[in-house]
């Protein structure tokens, strides 16, 4: 990924210090959405593969406060791949002084059997909730449509079409919805090789890790051993050692 000023962003170095090649994805803990979301995932937004033993190493930057609302039409399976998505930037919610400052709302429309935003209508017209923004579907759809169309609502990192940056989660919308989308702070490392944009699947994360940089600094050193133990070697926090966890 392009640089980025360190204060702005996370970062997670890994250092393979097993005996073996690895690959990792990073994953991040789906959002808060309420009203619940149907077929809500997360994705691997990034990945590293073949991975040097004993001395390679993985870096991986996520912008701390940067997202996206997506929206579009996704397609998957053994042999084909079809993503077509329209994406905007979303301001989240915040609360100053005693006075809420109202998250992006973002608008969808169908357009020949397409899902993507309308224009927005300016500030006047958001009402996400502290530390949310929202995404609000009309009545231009049934719920049929969409899982018949793949049509996908979501949260991501990329304003760009790269196949080298996968989403943070999607679901499948349900007509006449506001949705509130709260982003997670929790990340897990998944010593696996996987591609870009891989739903989670619970097998992957049978050895996966956490790091949440709610209570850890922005910036991680992680070292994963022929245990296949992945422990913090340089962060601000008390807590040396990232339990696996489901």
């Amino acid at each position: 990924m392009a640089s980025r000023n360190p204060s702005t962003s996370y970062s997670i170095t890994i250092l393979n210090r097993s005996s073996v090649s690895k690959s990792y994805a990073i994953f991040t803990h789906v959002p808060a959405i309420t009203p619940t979301a149907q077929g809500l995932t997360s994705h691997a937004i990034l990945v590293a593969k073949g991975v040097a033993p004993k001395s390679g190493t993985a870096y991986f930057s996520i912008p701390r406060e940067s997202y996206f609302a997506v929206c579009g039409t996704s397609h998957q399976d053994e042999a084909t791949k079809t993503h077509i998505l329209d994406r905007r930037p979303v301001t989240l919610g915040a609360v100053e002084t005693s006075v809420l400052r109202p998250g992006t709302t973002c608008v969808t429309q169908v357009v020949s059997d397409a899902l993507s935003f309308a224009l927005w209508d300016g500030p006047a017209g958001d009402r996400g909730e502290a530390g949310a923004f929202c995404i609000q579907t009309g009545l231009d759809f049934t719920y049929e449509e969409a899982t018949t169309n793949n049509f996908i609502l979501g949260l991501g990192l990329s304003t760009t079409g790269s196949a080298q940056v996968g989403l943070y989660a999607s679901f499948i919308p349900t007509p006449r919805t506001t949705y509130q989308i709260t982003p997670s702070k929790l990340f897990y490392i998944v010593p696996r090789q996987l591609s870009v944009n891989a739903p989670r699947n619970d097998e992957d994360f049978a050895n996966a890790c956490q790091v949440d940089f709610l209570v850890r600094s922005a910036h991680v050193k992680l070292a994963h051993n022929d245990n296949n133990v992945i422990e913090v070697v340089d962060d601000d926090s008390s807590s040396s050692i990232l339990a696996p966890k489901l």
